[in-house]
């Protein structure tokens, strides 16, 4: 973003100031002296194209916010899947300080046992990663009798480490199945519970639990399913929710020593951050805790909203810029039209031409110029969409947003164009007549 903002800045100024440089350089005493047939030649058609491509590429920097505006409002109505008030999140991993996975798992039994019993906290689970953070798991899926459609990819989903409660504290309904059991670790059957998605895309129009997949990385390790959650999102963005997996955590302690403690609370959760806190380090004097936040404060990262917001509001930005300089440059363009064309302004005048009539010839040059930068920064926002499509949860040719920039660029534009052009139509015929 950074990058991007100086080099638009840097760009902006730079379009801006070339018409104004070429302007200065000019003989004020030949510009008076030229005759009255109007901003001709290929200097003038030189300005001319600058501002239509100044006005073009405010429209693709205004299309662009309009973009991240329109996917962060979808965004913010999208559900989820998951409860993210009263749940607060503390990263740790006891193998920094020492631990073997085996003792982790252990450390987080009894830390977990430890956080039930304090007022004010309503459940607790573990889990690899939260909803909208850095971490993450995937693997690749050997599944019986699945055979992937032409020129895809084999099986493959992201998987979560949890602990029993963990659909309790984030408000993830089971649909079918049963929870994890406590009795279920090392020693016993593998077994997994997935997402709708998963259940949909690998066993259509079955019922999955009770079937059997591998992991790529664990091929002689059959997995049962023993249950289907609704679909929860992990991730803020276009397209369906991924295929995912749970796997319980002491099945897998191997995997699970980096975890989000995640406590649902009865009040605010942040006033929980302290006592949490203490009550980790009763156990683990020296152990790190970070990343502590609010599932809510965890939506708007950069992961999550906050993406959507520095989009909108840096493309703005620059758009606005683009915009200033767009409007600076059409009123120049029609005001030195205005007074290179007062002579032949004040003949049209003279043999009769109503005010309407010169108004009309003045701005058309001005409309032209516009409608050749909302062309070109039509097809260009267009092309800028497919490169930030991943990003939009809404079209990038969302006809709403483009409708309603370009409407609202023109106005500005033609209003810029206006306000020198009705200048022209005070022109006195028998000064204009002796101007030279």
């Amino acid at each position: 973003f950074a990058y991007s903002f100086v080099a638009a800045l840097v760009t902006g100024v730079v379009v801006g100031l070339v018409p104004a440089l070429r302007s200065s350089r000019g003989n004020l005493n030949a510009v008076l002296h030229q005759s009255g047939r109007g901003v001709v030649g290929g200097r003038a058609r030189f300005r001319a194209a600058l501002v239509a491509i100044q006005v073009g590429g405010s429209l693709i920097l205004l299309i662009v916010a309009g973009l991240f505006t329109r996917s962060l409002q979808a965004a913010q109505r999208t559900n989820l899947g998951f409860d993210a008030n009263h749940v607060v999140n503390f990263y740790m991993d006891p193998t920094e300080i020492g631990y073997s996975p085996q003792q982790a798992q252990e450390f987080y039994k009894q830390l977990l046992a430890r956080i039930t019993q304090l007022p004010g906290v309503e459940t607790v689970a573990t889990a690899s990663s939260a909803p909208m953070g850095y971490y993450g798991n995937g693997d690749g899926l050997i599944i019986d009798g699945y055979q992937p459609p032409a020129g895809q990819p084999g099986p493959g989903a992201q998987f979560e480490l949890i602990s029993g409660d963990y659909f309790n504290t984030m408000k993830i309904p089971l649909v079918t199945g049963r929870a994890f059991r406590d009795s279920e670790n090392e020693s016993a059957s593998a077994v997994a519970i997935v997402n709708e998605a998963m259940a949909k895309k690998y066993w259509p129009n079955q019922d999955p639990v009770g079937r059997h997949f591998r992991r790529a990385t664990e091929p002689k390790r059959p997995i049962e399913i023993v249950g289907v959650a609704k679909d929860a999102r992990y991730n803020l963005g276009s397209g369906p929710v991924n295929s995912n997996f749970y796997l319980p955590t002491s099945q897998h302690p191997a995997l699970g020593a980096l975890a989000c403690l995640q406590v649902r609370t009865t009040g605010d959760p942040a006033a929980m951050i302290p006592e949490i806190e203490r009550t980790v380090h009763s156990l683990a004097a020296d152990l790190p805790v970070f990343d502590v936040q609010t599932m809510t404060q965890a939506l708007y990262t950069l992961n999550g909203l906050l993406m959507y917001q520095l989009g909108a509001g840096l493309a703005a930005a620059m758009g606005l810029l683009g915009l200033i300089l767009s409007i600076v440059g059409v009123y120049g363009i029609i005001s030195y039209s205005v007074s290179q064309r007062t002579q032949e302004i004040g003949i049209r005048m003279a043999l009769g031409a109503q005010p309407g009539s010169i108004l009309s010839l003045v701005l058309r040059q001005g409309v032209w110029i516009v409608s050749a930068g909302l062309v070109f920064g039509i097809a260009c926002a267009l092309g800028c969409a497919k490169l930030v499509g991943k990003f939009l949860v809404v079209s990038g040719s969302d006809p709403l947003t483009y409708g309603t920039v370009s409407a609202a660029l023109a106005c500005v534009a033609l209003l810029a164009c206006y306000v020198p052009a009705r200048r022209g139509t005070k022109v006195n015929p028998i000064v204009a007549l002796r101007h030279e």
